[in-house]
């Protein structure tokens, strides 16, 4: 990012003007994030014929397991905690790729309130994606191993 200059007071008041470095971390760069597009604009279409419009999808990169019924008040007992995407399995066969395109860009922004994390229930030691397989596809895209989560155990 490059340095820039920050205006401080130290404990007697007296400002103090120096240069810093900053980074985002777990924010990708422009490099990162076309690397991902790429690696998105180049995932098979999903071979399904009752899909319509099949090249505007793509398929989930998780195991597809049935949904799990989940009572919403349960997510008040999520803690948040880091998963390793591998050990995920999905509830949705296909996704939008234009919306994994959108959480790429967007990646460490919520693209809609209350909704900055993927929520994730373990059932029998199994983690399954109840609802944010777009923002975490768009994590692996980026070359993500972990993604942060709330997680609720059942």
């Amino acid at each position: 990012m490059g340095k820039f200059e920050i205006t401080d007071a130290d404990a007697s008041g007296i400002v103090i003007k120096r240069k810093s470095d900053i980074s985002k971390a777990g924010v990708p760069g422009p490099a990162e994030v076309t690397r991902a597009h790429s690696r998105l604009a180049i995932l098979p279409n999903p071979n399904d014929a009752t899909l319509s419009g099949g090249d505007k999808y793509v398929q989930s990169p998780w195991p597809v397991v049935p949904a799990v019924p989940v009572n919403p008040n349960t997510w008040e007992d999520a803690e948040l905690a880091v998963v390793n995407l591998n050990d995920l399995s999905g509830t949705d066969p296909f996704l939008k790729r234009k919306n994994v395109g959108k959480h790429i860009d967007a990646m460490a922004q919520a693209l809609s309130d209350y909704r900055s994390y993927a929520l994730v229930v373990e059932v029998d030691g199994s983690m399954i994606i109840i609802d944010g397989h777009h923002r975490l596809m768009a994590a692996w895209l980026l070359g993500q191993e972990t993604a942060p989560v709330w997680k609720v155990e059942l």
